[in-house]
């Protein structure tokens, strides 16, 4: 006996878990299965034994095979163009067979029940979910971070690592070529290994930029312009972040490059999966290392007393944060340790328990946005929780959008893409748990090292201690060693009386190495020297990342001195109009000239 052309499903019509779930199976299937009511299928099927029809959904095929229960589910499943793994689990795997009948005879005994909590996780209507959209809104915010991340790369660079720059580039490749040579790669991966001139950092910006504004506009643009875009947006951020080492060093230059390599795989199945770990990673690192660091600041919810003054680049709202009430700063430390330790595996969660996961881990960036100057980390981790959110999400956005759906033809494209991803999610989870146990990691420990320069797998954690007292470097220059001016940075504190900045997603990555080097010695920070050096020459590239020199010309001597700074009370700054107290702590570089240093040589 066989059914026809379709295969046919038999339900209980009168179940209203079976037919929420039916709607979202149709939406699936369409017209290609033959959807009957138990109450309604009379006596077509007499191989099917109707007492079945009581307990379980029936599957009969095109050949007239009989299957019930879970075993119908996954049979079904697998005839969507798409193919489905469970069936291949269900057959091949017993212990999954044996939890998913199981599983299967629970909730066909507690259908009532079932249908509440489907409610609850899933809404009145169960959707099947497609990303199209989300995909294209996702690449726009991405190709709109890459933006801005060239953009203000571009008038850094020759100051930072130009020829005339604090730490010419030219010069340490030079070196590890001649040491390493086509090794080298392996190590600082990039393009420049092939031309390195203040004109190729240049144009490298450049081009990024041209290549972020397609990636801007990929829902106009064909699959391919698409997808170069992401492809030459993460070549050239890689490349420059490499080499631009120490003021490339940051956690976003390794999250933007990581996104951008998964971008670059547009359209393969999975990828929803692979950024969603990627958050996960993300967020739950940096809740971990928090606590597994040991500082106390953090375990008796006392962080935040100190993070608004000591962060790198406070904002204007920063000090009004500061200043609030001890108790609600220390809700607010439990808040954001609640949120990044829990809120990342809602994310796994069903619609809508996941929808409320990524709703708090945008609000957290959303804080951070508005108490801090992080460059484009806000803008980027808001970007990647839309992955939490499915097409139905952003459908009023549909018009505005315009989007071309990004596929991979090939199908062996298709498994290759897919396969990588896996592989990078396995990776990710080794990263994961050397938190806990370094030791699990040891055997793939060179895998690790190997991956690690390019950025496509990274370890996240910010803040793991929370810094209490602000060091704060001052450059000084004299032409007689006795008389001393004080040179003032853009945008890092210095005068006093200067207001707070807000310069996000700009960053000025020369006043933030600045923060991290007053925190050690400049022992630690080679740089440092080298800035004091640039000082003494006058170098306008360098000069140029800074405000306006107090000298016509470039001083005889210059010397770093440390400070302390914490902020005013308000009636301190209601009385003085100082934003910042400061105190001398001690000389971190003695006085140099340049004679100095040629007699020395």
């Amino acid at each position: 006996m066989t059914t026809g052309i379709r295969p046919a499903l038999i339900y209980d019509g009168k179940c209203s878990f079976c037919g929420m779930w039916l709607g979202y199976v149709q939406q699936l299937f369409g017209d290609r299965i033959e959807w009957i009511a138990s109450q309604e299928v009379g006596e077509r099927f007499p191989q099917v034994n109707r007492a079945e029809f009581k307990r379980a959904v029936i599957l009969v095929a095109a050949d007239g095979q009989v299957y019930s229960g879970a075993e119908a589910v996954f049979r079904l499943l697998a005839l969507s163009p798409q193919r489905s793994v469970f069936e291949w689990l269900y057959t091949r795997v017993a212990p999954f067979r044996w939890v998913s009948n199981s599983f299967y005879s629970l909730v066909a005994s507690h259908r009532n029940a079932a249908y509440k909590v489907t409610r609850v996780l899933f809404g009145s209507q169960i959707r099947p979910l497609s990303y199209g959209l989300t995909e294209s809104l996702f690449l726009r915010v991405l190709g709109l971070t890459y933006l801005f991340a060239f953009a203000s790369l571009q008038g850094q660079l020759l100051g930072l690592i130009g020829s005339h720059g604090i730490n010419p580039v030219a010069q340490v490749m030079q070196g590890m070529r001649n040491e390493l040579s086509w090794r080298a790669v392996l190590f600082v991966p990039s393009i420049f290994w092939f031309k390195i001139s203040d004109t190729s950092l240049v144009w490298g910006c450049a081009i990024g930029a041209i290549s972020s504004c397609v990636l801007i506009a990929a829902g106009w643009l064909s699959t391919f312009w698409a997808r170069l875009a992401a492809i030459v947006c993460f070549l050239l951020y890689l490349s420059l972040a490499s080499i631009g080492q120490p003021f490339t060093l940051f956690q976003w230059d390794a999250l933007l490059t990581e996104t951008g390599f998964l971008a670059i795989f547009a359209g393969a199945p999975g990828l929803v999966w692979a950024y969603r770990f990627l958050v996960f990673r993300l967020m739950f690192e940096s809740g971990m290392v928090k606590l597994l660091s040991g500082d106390p600041n953090w375990r008796n919810l006392h962080a935040l007393r100190f993070h608004f003054m000591t962060q790198p680049l406070p904002n204007p709202l920063a000090w009004y944060a500061y200043h609030s009430p001890g108790w609600l700063l220390d809700a607010l430390t439990f808040g954001t340790l609640a949120i990044e330790l829990l809120c990342p595996f809602l994310l796994f969660f069903p619609r809508r328990i996941r929808h409320i996961g990524a709703a708090l881990l945008i609000s957290l960036q959303v804080c951070i946005l508005l108490t801090g100057n992080y460059a484009f980390f806000n803008l980027l981790s808001i970007a990647l929780c839309f992955w939490a959110f499915d097409d139905f999400s952003f459908s009023k956005l549909n018009r505005v959008l315009r989007r071309t759906v990004i596929n991979i033809d090939d199908r062996a494209v298709r498994k290759g893409a897919t396969a990588l991803i896996v592989a990078l999610m396995l990776i990710g989870l080794l990263q994961v748990v050397s938190l806990w146990s370094p030791a699990v990691v040891r055997p793939v420990n060179k895998l690790l090292s190997f991956v690690a320069p390019w950025q496509i797998v990274n370890s996240y954690g910010l803040f793991a201690v929370m810094t209490t007292s602000r060091p704060e470097l001052i450059f000084e220059g004299s032409n007689d060693n006795r008389t001393w001016s004080e040179y003032s940075f853009k945008y890092k504190p210095g005068d006093v009386r200067r207001s707070l900045p807000i310069v996000a997603p700009h960053q000025p990555r020369l006043d933030w190495q600045l923060w991290f080097a007053a925190l050690g010695g400049y022992q630690e920070n080679p740089w440092v020297g080298n800035l004091v050096i640039r000082l003494l020459q006058g170098e306008p590239a360098v000069l140029g990342l800074m405000r306006p020199s107090p000298f016509d010309k470039a001083p005889k001597y210059v010397r770093v001195l440390l400070y302390d700074y914490w902020f005013t009370t308000s009636d301190e700054r209601a009385r003085t109009g100082a934003i910042w107290n400061r105190r001398l702590q001690r000389t971190y570089l003695q006085s140099i000239s340049l004679d100095m240093l040629h007699g020395a040589r």
